[in-house]
């Protein structure tokens, strides 16, 4: 207790918050003084009011530059969780004068002993609690956009921390520094000998000692000679980090991997982004794990037991699951936000198109589809009929060579304004050896990525033009076929051993195609070229940040179909159905997508008439604009709202308009 009262003033002292595990030792020993029961203790009051802001992200600091037990935030994905491990919660230490002391296990991986002492695992005082451990990675396909507005102070000020710190030690007077040096190989040459008259059993008694505290490894490693590296025949893992598979799942990816420790039964799923903040471990002891006992385990082993130096741990104190990881924008929509954007609403809309149609030489028409397939996003499914509202699929065709360089263009643009995006070149090559489905390696009971493991919101660009003459081996149709079921189903086939699991997804997507894309799609929209038209207007700082904002903003807003809309659309679609026997159920549901993207993109949380028509004359013309570049087939149906009777047109109830 004193030493860790003392521990905690040193820090104070210094200018310095004390560390995590030093202030929980702290508070530990301060329950335990005013008779509190040890199984008892919480730490949640000791980090209420921590500005996660102020502390260091291991997005944009380097590891090195960050102290171990300090508390630290991190941006990432759930990439795969393992299985629970126990963990000493609560633990008591013995010394060899018999000396016994209670400790707290919580956040953190190993545990001090103290000189000469030892884990009493019969102790009626233990206390074993269970933790989960998730893989994470930091979030895949983020743009550079996204990583400087929300790291680029914490990576400034890192920079900043250390050149102060080596312009400090180049400061130093040349003696002082040479006096200091002297000092220590003094004291390092006394220490040996000394040990040099000393039995070894001694000197590692005097000792203080770091041994783990998950089950599979406290017991082991609870005698001396365990923590000395002495036990016969101990056969640790070794590491080779150039064989060892971040399990990133875009190829390039940098940015540390980490392993998220969660005290709570309810952990994020699995490609979720979420926001952690905790405890920061490397802490050597937890990377040596004996594979003696089963040799066979080593690959497991291997993959859920890494060095602490190449995959840091983290130990979850705050966990928030994000919904976008745009900077700019809150996690929430609050009714203030949404009155700021409606104000803003047509400017803003008006002027994405613009900046759409002019990076591709494109009409409007189009630059509106892949405005709409922007701000689409999954808002509900039904099983029943295995439809998926919300979503867009779009498919731009009728490219060749010379107009191909507008999807490089929409890539360079989009990339300044979507928070994550990846650009995937279908060429025969990257079709027959990329890996889109993630997989399960039993050996090494780990889930291994696959390019598709994506966080929700993520654009996927699909260039088909880039496609050649050849054969598609097995790897190839396999992955034809996950791009199919991702844009029609938004669903990802995670292939297990034995079952393949299926898990819901909420990307976008564009294809681009010279003629009718393979892939099925949503809307298929011929590009519209207006070569004469002039560059995109340059954005400033503000109004990108804009821009930005109102892509992430609209696709949360909720929205809903007043009673009186639904009886203009039912009737509107009596209409279509007497001017054309092939409109169908299906048509009626595409309009109402439509409609709700058009809807939504004006900032509306209610369909209003006015942007169902508009819905309805954007259809009419892309069908014009797709009939005139591939033959239709005779009587195509029309959405004008004013076409004239027809004998016996089926009446649609405006309940069935949802």
């Amino acid at each position: 207790s004193e030493e860790s009262a003392s521990s905690v003033a040193r820090e104070k002292s210094r200018g310095r918050m004390p560390s995590a595990h030093v202030a929980i030792g702290a508070a530990f020993q301060t329950h335990l003084a005013a008779g509190g029961d040890p199984s008892d203790f919480n730490t949640d009051p000791l980090f209420d009011g921590v500005d996660a802001s102020e502390l260091p992200s291991l997005n944009a600091v380097p590891l090195d530059q960050i102290e171990p037990g300090s508390l630290v935030r991190f941006r990432c994905m759930v990439q795969d969780t393992f299985d629970p491990e126990f963990y000493l919660d609560v633990y008591e230490t013995v010394t060899v004068d018999g000396t016994r002391d209670l400790r707290c296990g919580r956040y953190r991986d190993t545990g001090e002993l103290g000189p000469g002492g030892e884990i009493d695992h019969n102790s009626p005082h233990t206390v074993m609690h269970q933790r989960q451990t998730l893989y994470c990675v930091p979030i895949p396909a983020e743009t550079e956009w996204v990583k400087l507005a929300a790291d680029g102070a914490a990576a400034e000020a890192a920079q900043a921390e250390a050149a102060e710190a080596a312009a400090a030690v180049e400061a130093k007077p040349e003696a002082e520094v040479r006096a200091k040096r002297n000092a220590r190989d003094m004291d390092d040459e006394e220490e040996e000998e000394v040990e040099a008259f000393v039995a070894p059993e001694e000197v590692a008694a005097k000792r203080t000692r770091e041994v783990p505290l998950a089950a599979e490894g406290a017991a082991d490693a609870a005698s001396p000679a365990a923590a000395e590296g002495e036990g016969e025949g101990a056969a640790a893992v070794s590491f080779d980090p150039s064989q060892y598979n971040f399990n990133f799942p875009l190829p390039g990816e940098t940015g540390p991997a980490v392993m998220v420790k969660m005290y709570t039964e309810d952990v994020p799923r699995i490609a979720q982004m979420i926001e952690v903040i905790g405890v920061y471990e490397i802490d050597a002891a937890v990377g040596v794990i004996d594979a003696e006992e089963d040799p066979y385990l080593a690959e497991e082993i291997r993959a859920h037991h890494p060095p602490p130096s190449m995959i840091p741990r983290i130990h979850c104190l705050a966990v928030e699951l994000l919904t976008h990881n745009n900077p700019h924008i809150p996690q929430q929509l609050s009714e203030e936000v949404h009155a700021d954007m409606v104000k803003v609403a047509e400017e803003t809309r008006a002027a994405l198109i613009e900046q759409i149609g002019c990076a591709m030489k494109c009409s409007d028409l189009v630059a509106e589809y892949v405005l709409l397939a922007l701000v689409a996003s999954v808002h509900s499914r039904q099983e029943e009929n295995a439809l998926v509202l919300g979503k867009l699929g779009l498919n731009i065709f009728g490219l060749n060579p010379d107009t191909h360089p507008a999807v490089e263009a929409l890539t360079e643009l989009l990339s300044g304004l979507l928070p994550s995006m990846f650009h995937l070149p279908l060429n025969l090559d990257t079709l027959n050896t990329i890996t889109l489905n993630p997989r399960k390696n039993t050996g090494a009971n780990r889930l291994e990525a696959g390019s598709l493991q994506l966080s929700d919101g993520t654009l996927l660009l699909l260039d088909e033009c880039v496609m050649e003459e050849g054969k598609l081996n097995a790897q190839g149709v396999r992955n034809i076929t996950a791009l199919g079921h991702l844009i029609m189903s938004q669903t990802l086939t995670y292939e297990f051993e034995w079952t393949p699991l299926t898990f819901e997804t909420n990307l976008r997507t564009i294809v681009f195609s010279e003629g009718k894309s393979m892939l099925p799609s949503d809307v298929h929209i011929p590009m519209l070229l207006e070569p004469e038209r002039p560059d995109a207007p340059e954005v400033s700082a503000e109004g990108a940040d804009i821009l930005r904002g109102y892509i992430t903003a609209v696709r949360m807003l909720p929205h809903t179909i007043e009673d009186e809309v639904k009886e203009v659309i039912a009737a509107d679609f009596v209409k279509m159905r007497q001017t054309s026997k092939d409109t169908m159920g299906s048509t009626l549901h595409m309009l109402l997508s439509i409609a709700r993207l058009v809807s939504v993109s004006r900032c509306e949380t209610s369909l209003t008439v006015d942007s169902w028509h508009a819905a309805c004359a954007l259809e009419d013309a892309r069908r014009a604009a797709v009939a005139e570049a591939t033959p239709a087939a005779p009587g195509a149906a029309t959405c004008a709202a004013e076409a004239g009777p027809a004998e016996a047109a089926p009446a649609v109830a405006p309940e069935a308009v949802a």
